[in-house]
């Protein structure tokens, strides 16, 4: 517990720490289970383009509801990530987001492109780009109607890996986000040499504005550079009208935040796609 959780030398005992090793436990022996009983459901975040308050898209993010209580990421995630079995929780989630596009398409609806997160641990999945594509297949969509999101938090030993998946997945006409941009190993090398569509502006960026002039600097080089390389750009962590001004005085059009919605479950986003109500921003 103090060498890979708390970074200390010395960790006291306590029941707490008992009981935390005890729920990753129950958490790993339940887990198949809860994949097969289609326990992990996507809750959709909404994208608004601020200039119209168009919706222009939707990220999907995991939600566990365990006998009719949520167990929330936090408490989740990072036991199955050490396990090793987060490739099985993104491949449960992205195929319950390709049902939930599949059923807004038979209800008669336009739904927006979706974007689901892969962890970079799924870069050495033997055939993780065919069993993407095959998802899409099985669920009668269409690759327009998915994004494929990915960390750009990755490590010098995976980098030529995840340019040749990228590379893969848009052969297959996949869309590619770059998510957390402007955080990782070598941002600039990364959007060089990645064919992406969409740049995500991390929100440690945001939480910074207005008001932090080095932050500004950079979010503005970012959507320059981006704009040049025909990438479009989606802040993260929108949370004030004022964070939204001034991503636009920058130049940015599209936002990902509480100031606009947080992550819904499908029946609500049904209602969203409807009946989109997000309001546009006036430019200062």
């Amino acid at each position: 517990m103090g060498k890979n959780h708390l970074k200390k030398n010395v960790v006291f005992f306590t029941e707490e720490l008992k009981k935390k090793a005890g729920q990753g436990r129950e958490i790993i022996a339940i887990f198949p289970k809860a994949v097969k009983n289609h326990e992990f459901h996507p809750f959709f975040q909404a994208k608004v383009d601020m200039k119209t308050g168009k919706l222009v898209g939707f990220e999907a993010l995991c939600r566990w509801i365990h006998e009719g209580k949520f167990i929330y990421p936090d408490q989740f995630i990072p036991v199955l990530d050490k396990e090793g079995l987060i490739h099985e929780l993104d491949m449960a989630i992205f195929d319950e987001t390709c049902r939930a596009i599949r059923s807004w398409i038979d209800m008669g609806l336009n739904p927006p492109r979706v974007s689901s997160n892969f962890s970079r641990k799924n870069l050495f999945v033997p055939d993780i780009e065919e069993k993407i594509c095959r998802k899409i297949t099985e669920n009668g969509i269409s690759n327009e109607n998915v994004e494929i999101e990915i960390t750009e938090t990755v490590k010098e030993s995976e980098y030529n890996r995840l340019i040749e998946f990228v590379r893969n997945l848009k052969e297959n006409g996949m869309h590619i986000s770059i998510d957390d941009f402007g955080t990782g190993y070598s941002s600039l090398s990364l959007i060089h040499n990645i064919d992406a569509d969409v740049v995500k502006i991390d929100k440690s960026f945001v939480d910074e504005i207005p008001g932090n002039h080095k932050s500004e600097v950079l979010i503005e080089s970012i959507i320059n550079i981006a704009e040049r390389l025909d990438m479009t750009v989606i802040a993260e962590g929108v949370e004030t009208l004022e964070q939204g001004q001034e991503l636009m005085r920058l130049g940015c059009r599209n936002a990902q935040g509480y100031f606009y919605s947080k992550p819904v479950d499908y029946e609500t986003a049904t209602e969203l796609i409807r009946n989109p109500s997000f309001e546009a921003i006036r430019e200062l």
